[in-house]
């Protein structure tokens, strides 16, 4: 949706909005710690001890905070991360809004509202700008499309976030079998793949060389082992990169709602009677989670990836496997127990913008689960 016009702001009323830095990275995280995300069940975004971590890997991205003037009292942030991608044939430069959090104890309706302004006004600089929202959080959704907002929102895409629990290890027929790259030019082979298998998908961002070498450089423990390649016969069937986030951003289970508190209760019981199946976290214990960030392949070759990625989690004593897909990629996980969530995109842009929104509602959208 397009903009209004309005006048651009530091401050309003008794707040003070301005960019973060890192001098501003502990408030940040108490913030974070002391207000939960709620949803079917309650989290904490953990940033460990750098909330910053993610913005430092995607050059042009930054925090934004809110202060109580009469304080100085942090009050608010939001996170603006700037993302690249392809729509209609062309690369384009997008950000993504997220981490929205206003402090429980501050009671202004009003303050992330213009934080949000602040932000549109003063740091809005691309063509194109969105967030996701849980599909059961009505008030995010509808103050998301508040006329008082400089760029009100609206859905251009849904996606299905799946929460997969590694409860035992899943059979892999025999014919296939599974390698990491082991040179450059295998990487190239699994890069090559995975950019055919979503070269429809908009806002993605083709993978190469120096893309991934970065990767290797600046997230903690990602390598050539993270990437999985499967063969059938020695030909490439499908690819998958996964990532273990947790010295980057983790979620603490914070709350849970009552069927799940019993069904993993059920869980530890018989972990801790027999050994099997896995112990899950109890609140105030981290998630520890594999993120499936690219998934190139459909039918029984996603399948095998899928039991590949269970067993590995498995392995790894891990609690879920996450993956975050537009809701017209089929996804159909053999585990017993599958959280699914619905998402909404919803998103904003200027008139410049306007010939390509019509694509969305034609063709699948990717997003990289890492950074949501």
């Amino acid at each position: 949706m397009a903009s209004k016009k309005h006048t651009s702001s530091t401050e309003f009323g008794h707040f003070h909005f301005s960019v973060a830095s890192p001098e501003d990275n502990l408030e940040i995280i108490a913030l974070m710690k002391r207000n939960p995300i709620h949803m079917e069940m309650d989290y904490i975004m953990d940033r460990r001890d750098d909330f910053f971590k993610v913005q430092k890997i995607l050059p042009g991205s930054k925090v934004l905070i809110a202060r109580n003037k009469n304080t100085g009292q942090l009050v608010g942030c939001l996170s603006l991360l700037k993302l690249e991608g392809m729509v209609a044939g062309e690369n384009i430069v997008c950000q993504y809004v997220t981490d929205l959090v206003r402090d429980k104890m501050e009671h202004s309706g009003l303050l992330m509202k213009k934080l949000l302004n602040y932000t549109f006004e003063n740091h809005f600089d691309t063509d194109f700008i969105f967030g996701l929202i849980n599909a059961e959080n009505k008030r995010a959704r509808i103050f998301s499309t508040s006329d008082v907002l400089h760029y009100p929102g609206a859905v251009t895409t849904r996606f299905h976030y799946f929460e997969l629990v590694p409860l035992a290890i899943q059979s892999i027929a025999n014919k296939y079998t599974f390698r990491h790259p082991a040179n450059q030019d295998e990487l190239q082979k699994a890069l090559d793949h995975i950019n055919q298998y979503y070269q429809d998908h908009l806002l993605y961002r083709r993978l190469d060389l120096p893309m991934v070498s970065k990767m290797f450089t600046e997230l903690p423990d990602f390598s050539l082992q993270n990437i999985v390649m499967l063969y059938e016969a020695d030909v490439l069937k499908g690819a998958m990169i996964h990532y273990n986030p947790s010295r980057v951003v983790s979620l603490i289970l914070a709350k849970m709602d009552k069927q799940s508190k019993i069904l993993l209760g059920v869980i530890r019981f018989i972990h801790r009677l027999t050994g099997l199946l896995f112990s899950p976290p109890l609140e105030g214990e981290h998630i520890k989670t594999l993120q499936i960030r690219y998934l190139a392949g459909a039918g029984t070759i996603q399948d095998m990836l899928l039991r590949y990625a269970n067993n590995f989690a498995y392995r790894q004593k891990l609690h879920s496997i996450s993956l975050l897909l537009d809701q017209r990629d089929t996804l159909h996980p053999r585990n017993a127990v599958v959280y699914k969530y619905k998402s909404l995109m919803y998103a904003a842009y200027k008139p410049s913008f306007e010939p390509k929104a019509g694509l969305f509602a034609e063709r699948p959208v990717f997003f990289d689960i890492t950074y949501s």
